[in-house]
């Protein structure tokens, strides 16, 4: 099964159930894709439950792999390896029990991941957490040949919530 368009996605079942109404980020998704017409993707995917909340994408793709894609982000941003190195780097698993040294200034909480970039042979994926919903991630597919700081600074500028980058 594969899908095309804009799209909101359950991937927990074999199905596909699709929202006609606008919501939020279906126009946030639209207003990114319509600033970057050369996106090949551009989607929003809940980091709770590592599922596409909303969806646009060219051509068709099959379902699973788009699963995927949701389930691997959240990875990216909140799995098992990344809680792991927080939890090192707050110092929980460190022998003084996350407490700096005498005189030291105290330890201070590791911060999320906020933006992750990659690029592979054809296509740059960049992701962004939302400002306005943290458990949320702006993700964008471009050509590899894209220019990545116009991207960049408008996923940003979205994710911030304050609509497009100036030009």
């Amino acid at each position: 099964m594969s899908i095309n368009g804009t799209e909101k996605l359950d991937l927990s079942s074999d199905s596909i159930h699709v929202s006609t109404t606008e919501s939020e980020w279906a126009k946030l998704v639209g207003d990114v894709s319509a600033t970057l017409p050369e996106l090949f993707a551009c989607g929003i995917v809940d980091l709770e439950f590592g599922e596409w909340v909303e969806l646009r994408t060219e051509g068709t793709h099959p379902v699973d792999f788009l699963g995927y894609l949701a389930m691997t982000t959240q990875s990216y941003f909140e799995g098992d390896s990344v809680r792991t190195i927080q939890a090192v780097l707050d110092g929980t698993h460190s022998p003084d029990g996350g407490q700096a040294p005498p005189g030291a200034p105290p330890r201070r909480k590791a911060l999320p991941i906020d933006e992750l970039i990659f690029r592979t042979g054809r296509t740059l994926h960049i992701m962004v957490r939302l400002a306005a919903a943290p458990g949320l991630v702006l993700s964008v597919v471009a050509p590899a040949g894209s220019k990545l700081g116009w991207i960049l600074s408008n996923i940003r500028s979205f994710a911030a919530g304050h609509g497009p980058a100036a030009a």
